[in-house]
């Protein structure tokens, strides 16, 4: 440790206190329609950002439940400490939080600074700290262990340059991974713009033709009552919406299986790698084609296969699907219960460019060479941002090793 520093922890150098969750069960204890004044944080409400504030929250508690919890002043600082572990905000006025948040009160500022003390609990391993605390829904620590946080202190005067150098340069880190992410989404729009300027284009030239016209389309089967998947892999994949990715393909991890016996009861419901697929209940309208290592795989309930006629290329018909105008209309057509859905019948008649073969060809060996160069410029992006990503933990690493200073 550098000269001059010292390690307190954080029980010596300041109050923890946590907050509480008045009876659910209870609507005096709520104030739904935030008539009052009585913020009330959970971990959903202490926002990512550099130095972030919370002034209001997504719910209230009472006057009558207030009078009985304890009051978090303004400018605490907030840390969690269950289940999201880390995150950090300042209350933005007088506020309640629930038990999964603690209060970071009485810090004598002679000695310690409260920005510095936000950086040293950013800084902090809060996963290995809680190594071995786990809960039914994830990791946690207790009062007990937020006490005994080790905290590096160094001289007043150096914690006002750390905090002076981590708070320019996380600003400029942060604009900087705005703009990359703003690239990033700018490269992906490049695609859709070209597909749309395509479509428009054919739709123009050729006419259009309902997917009933050019396809057979039909459902998956949802599994027998009171069977569920299973992670063992067998010779029987079964494929549901969690499994298509945006790229318009399957993602093998996480993928589920089912035994022979239950594959005899739906063998009619599969899918080739000659069709195309699209969800059609709660996901609306992703799309995409099955790999040829999943050919005769189950298909869900939850999507639809088009079973495509003689003269229709399976990409030509994906890359339609992918258009704005494809997408409109499935919005169009879906109907809104319990849950969205897309009735067969009326996804036959969402229509798509007519095309002739050739016209076909062009346009799938076009958006492949294209998403290639996508993909190339979306990697580079990506490498930034975990370039940007090291950067950040580097700085913190060196300024609370003293080397910044």
């Amino acid at each position: 440790m550098k000269v001059g520093w010292r390690v307190k922890t954080l029980g010596e150098l300041c109050r923890i206190e946590l907050g509480s969750t008045p009876a659910r069960n209870n609507s005096r204890f709520w104030d739904m329609e935030k008539e009052t004044s009585n913020v009330w944080l959970s971990i959903a409400d202490l926002r990512p950002g550099l130095h972030p504030v919370c002034n209001d929250s997504k719910e209230y508690v009472s006057d009558e439940a207030a009078r009985n919890m304890r009051i978090v002043p303004r400018g605490t600082l907030l840390v969690s400490f269950k289940l999201t572990l880390g995150r950090l905000a300042y209350a933005g006025r007088d506020l309640f939080t629930n038990e999964a948040i603690a209060s970071l009160l009485d810090i004598d500022e002679s000695i310690l600074l409260k920005e510095y003390l936000y950086w040293a609990l950013t800084v902090f391993d809060w996963h290995a700290a809680a190594e071995g605390d786990h809960k039914i829904k994830g990791k946690t620590l207790n009062k007990k262990k937020l006490k005994l946080i080790p905290i590096p202190l160094p001289p007043l005067e150096e914690q006002k340059q750390i905090v002076a150098i981590l708070d320019e340069t996380f600003e400029g880190l942060d604009r900087a991974r705005a703009n990359v992410e703003a690239n990033l989404e700018e490269s992906r729009q490049l695609l859709l713009r070209h597909l749309d300027i395509k479509i428009a284009e054919y739709i123009v030239r050729f006419g259009i033709i309902p997917i009933n016209k050019l396809a057979d389309v039909k459902g998956g089967k949802r599994l027998p009552k009171g069977v569920k998947l299973t992670a063992e892999k067998t010779p029987y994949p079964y494929i549901t919406v969690r499994d298509f990715t945006e790229e318009g393909t399957v993602s093998a991890s996480g993928l589920g299986f089912i035994t022979k016996e239950i594959r005899e009861t739906i063998l009619r419901y599969t899918i080739s790698s000659r069709d195309v697929y699209i969800s059609i209940a709660g996901t609306i309208g992703k799309t995409g084609i099955v790999p040829e290592h999943l050919e005769g795989a189950n298909l869900t309930e939850n999507a639809a296969k088009l079973v495509l006629k003689d003269g229709w290329r399976k990409e030509y018909v994906y890359w339609c699907t992918r258009s704005t105008d494809f997408q409109a209309q499935t919005r169009t057509q879906t109907r809104v219960a319990a849950q969205p859905k897309l009735a067969l019948q009326r996804l036959g008649q969402i229509t798509i460019p007519r095309a002739d073969p050739k016209t076909q060809e062009w346009l799938s060996a076009s958006m492949s060479e294209m998403r290639g160069s996508v993909d190339q410029l979306e990697a580079s992006f990506r490498a930034k941002l975990v370039d940007l990503s090291d950067l950040r933990q580097s700085l913190l690493q060196k300024a609370f090793a003293g080397e910044l200073t």
